[in-house]
């Protein structure tokens, strides 16, 4: 496919009236966060249960299954011969923990502040729920770019065209083509937002660059091609 991603990013640019952001694994590492909060949780279980390997077993698990498994706490309790009773207690204590810091990924409050000093409207959608979500975003440092933040609970989850059209109409929207998702999932970012008329563009993400949408393979590239853009738009100004 003949693709310039530096044209049609141009071109998004000058049509975009809101750039959303996701939020886990665009602008923060999400497997930073969960670790650090699951390490406050098994370091407490360690010592209640008295068991040395806990921690070490947890995230060998962890590390082989992947962030998305369900089955961490289950396996390690197996594999230990600890009491399965415990399983709800440690699950709820680490879904009660709250994150002390977040990872922000390189470039991300460069990106920000860019955008939000030349004027350009940015908003957060993340499918996290607000009582987790909130404090993160806010331990983040990045709550303030935002003019709109939505909650996986507030309107419907991403992929769903119901959470996107709830999200146009509390951006004061009157065309969705006036909205770019930018995120780093397929189904979530991309699909979501084509399935109501939306742009998007792809970050953090090796998906199949054929896709008819700017792909980056990491955010601090996206930064690069908006402070590209930008100036080129003020030279064009200054010139006529």
């Amino acid at each position: 496919m003949n693709f310039d991603r530096k044209l049609v990013f141009g071109q998004l640019l000058r049509s975009t009236e809101v750039f959303v952001f996701d939020f886990d694994d665009t602008l923060v590492d999400e497997r930073f966060s969960v670790i650090e909060r699951w390490n406050v949780v098994l370091r407490k279980y360690q010592t209640v249960l008295n068991c040395s390997d806990l921690v070490a077993c947890f995230f060998d698990i962890f590390d082989r299954a992947g962030i998305e498994y369900k089955g961490h706490v289950d396996d390690m309790l197996g594999y230990l011969n600890l009491d399965m009773a415990y399983k709800k207690e440690i699950v709820q204590d680490f879904l009660s923990q709250r994150s002390s810091r977040e990872l922000v990924f390189p470039r991300v409050i460069d990106l920000l502040t860019l955008l939000t000093t030349n004027n350009i409207k940015v908003a957060l959608f993340t499918n996290g729920l607000r009582y987790v979500q909130e404090h993160r975003v806010k331990v983040s440092g990045l709550k303030s770019y935002f003019s709109h933040i939505q909650y996986g609970d507030c309107a419907g989850k991403k992929p769903n065209s119901s959470a996107f059209l709830h999200l146009s109409e509390c951006l004061n929207l009157t065309e969705m083509s006036k909205l770019t998702m930018i995120g780093d999932s397929f189904i979530d970012d991309y699909q979501g937002a084509s399935a109501v008329g939306a742009n998007c563009i792809l970050v953090n993400t090796d998906v199949n660059d054929s896709l008819p949408v700017p792909i980056y393979t990491r955010i601090d590239e996206l930064y690069f091609d908006f402070n590209e853009a930008i100036n080129k738009g003020k030279l064009c100004v200054k010139e006529s």
